[in-house]
């Protein structure tokens, strides 16, 4: 009796263990989410401007009444908060941190539903509990998990897509019939729509899953009818958006093209080495699983998720990762980390029939603990020298001319500072700017002139002009952020630019120029005095415009 109510205690215990674990880490990952502030990545805020227009009957468009922006990288992302803010009365910010926490929670409950599915060991099978036990604790615990949960962004999204395409990928291997190839071309079109980076993940990983993993016999056929069907959707896909967009992909694609700004200083922030090893930090656990337990009998399944994780991952170094903290771009590829781990797992004990031999025992202890240890020894020793590189590749930035010794301000207090600007403008009013998130946001009826290119289709394919801008006639220039070195330069050379505006060349630490003699300069300009009272209390406005 007694030898058969221990093990009954001690999965009782186990149990209990795996209940309290899983508990702690959603109370705590649920308590961070809402005792958060607003989100500190203004780009976030772009998604909800786009929201206001939809909704607004405007369609897709930057500015209210404007052209077809495609604007932003996920269209996917920007179809579910405008759904959200259709339905809910959340604000900006509470929707976009309550949006992305949320989905996030959702890809994990997707990759413990795929591992105890698609898992044969009787104690592994169905065991939905050890799954999250061992899935949830490990990702809810990661800083740029976290991070990225907060930020609004499409990272969550694109983390929940891959997630959902590993799950109907396993099943249509499971199956084998052309019938399930559909939820995988679904999903493959979903994912690259959530992220056009994911096109690798889309086309590769269920090729790759089709090649290695079904029935012989089966494979071409089912092969030729994935690319056939996936083709054929992103052929209409591109057709769609040339007819309302008139390009296929989005303006961002331009600006993260190597070189795509002139006499750029801010290389130096977006370290693809850094970001890859904050994603490696993240997966670390799972990486160690696998050299723990992959078997060479097994190579087939590491060849179907670790080839295009490794292809994609390797791509970002051929971009600019602008706004890629903590890897932002990286963490999509988590899913194929843990389900790649989980079946090796999982194969690994359902083939053991013997105990392995202690040196192999021992090599693979050793191997993982080598993992641990010199994964942050070489972030720690290449991340800096890669900086370094692109500090050396990067122009000097120069400081904004400052009559009267005007101190900086908090970044979030100049946004605040020029919302207070935005909002309040008179109607028909043009600003350009760069730092266009939040106060984008807040002041959706603003037509906003984007300088960066990705909300303006002929400054992305024709590069920035001083002259398109000036033509323009913005009522207030916001300058570009000080790492866009060339760009402020044009401007400030501009004849137009120094005839025709008043130029307070620090001010919200990147300088404010205001229109001399339109309409609406007199209102802008009152309001201008405001904001600037309201930033820099017991400071007179006046001695820091630049006399010419």
């Amino acid at each position: 009796m007694n030898e058969v109510a221990s093990p009954r205690r001690f999965g009782v215990a186990v149990a209990v263990a795996a209940g309290l674990a899983i508990a702690f880490s959603c109370w705590r990952y649920l308590d961070i989410m809402s005792s958060s502030p607003q989100s500190s990545f203004d780009d976030s805020y772009m998604f909800t401007r786009y929201a206001k227009h939809i909704l607004g009957g405007y369609g897709h468009a930057w500015n209210a009444g404007g052209e077809q922006t495609y604007g932003i990288t996920s269209l996917l992302y920007v179809l579910v908060i405008t759904g959200l803010k259709w339905l809910t009365d959340y604000g900006d910010a509470d929707l976009l941190r309550t949006t992305s926490s949320g989905i996030g929670l959702g890809a994990l409950i997707v990759m413990v539903l795929t591992a105890s599915r698609f898992t044969k060991t009787t104690a592994l099978s169905g065991n939905q509990l050890l799954w999250a036990a061992i899935f949830i604790p490990i990702t809810l615990q990661s800083g740029p998990f976290i991070y990225h949960a907060l930020t609004g962004m499409d990272t969550m999204l694109a983390v929940f897509m891959h997630s959902v395409l590993i799950y109907v990928t396993l099943r249509m291997v499971e199956l084998g019939t052309a019938r399930a190839l559909w939820p995988v071309v679904l999903a493959s079109y979903l994912a690259f729509l959530t992220r056009p980076d994911s096109a690798i993940y889309a086309g590769l990983f269920p090729a790759a899953a089709i090649l290695l993993l079904t029935d012989p016999t089966r494979r071409i056929g089912l092969l030729v009818k994935f690319w056939l069907a996936l083709g054929a959707v992103i052929l209409i896909d591109t057709g769609v958006k040339y007819a309302i967009f008139g390009i296929p992909i989005p303006l961002p694609t331009y600006a993260k093209m190597q070189g795509h700004y002139d006499d750029y200083a801010g290389l130096w922030r977006w370290n693809s080495v850094e970001f890859l090893f904050n994603f490696l930090g993240v997966a670390l656990p799972f990486i160690c699983i696998l050299i723990g337990f992959a078997k060479r009998r097994r190579l087939s399944i590491l060849l179907v998720f670790l080839v295009p994780a490794a292809l994609t991952l390797a791509s970002y170094f051929q971009v600019v990762q602008i706004m890629g903290y903590q890897g932002r771009f990286n963490l999509p590829s988590l899913p194929f980390f843990v389900i790649a781990a989980a079946l090796c797992l999982d194969r690994f004990f359902l083939e053991l029939k013997e105990l392995p031999a202690t040196l192999e025992v021992v090599s693979r202890i050793m191997a993982m603990f080598l993992a641990l240890a010199l994964v942050p020894l070489a972030r720690d020793l290449l991340a800096p020298m890669h900086k370094d590189r692109l500090v050396r590749e990067s122009p000097p930035t120069i400081a904004p001319q400052n009559p009267g010794n005007l101190p900086p301000v908090d970044y979030f207090d100049a946004v605040a500072g020029m919302a207070v600007v935005a909002v309040n403008a008179p109607e028909g009013s043009l600003f350009c700017m760069s730092e266009y998130g939040k106060l984008g946001s807040y002041a959706p009826d603003l037509d906003i002139f984007d300088p960066l290119g990705l909300h303006d289709p002929q400054t992305a394919r024709e590069d920035f002009s001083a002259t398109v801008l000036l033509e323009r006639a913005p009522d207030l220039i916001w300058m570009p952020h000080t790492d866009y070195v060339g760009m402020r330069r044009e401007i400030l050379a501009a004849e137009k630019f120094q005839n025709d505006y008043d130029f307070y060349p620090a001010a919200f630490n990147y300088g404010v120029a205001i229109r001399k003699s339109g309409e609406r300069s007199a209102k802008i300009r009152q309001l201008f005095a405001y904001a600037f009272f309201q930033c820099y209390p017991d400071i007179k406005l006046k001695p820091h415009l630049l006399t010419r």
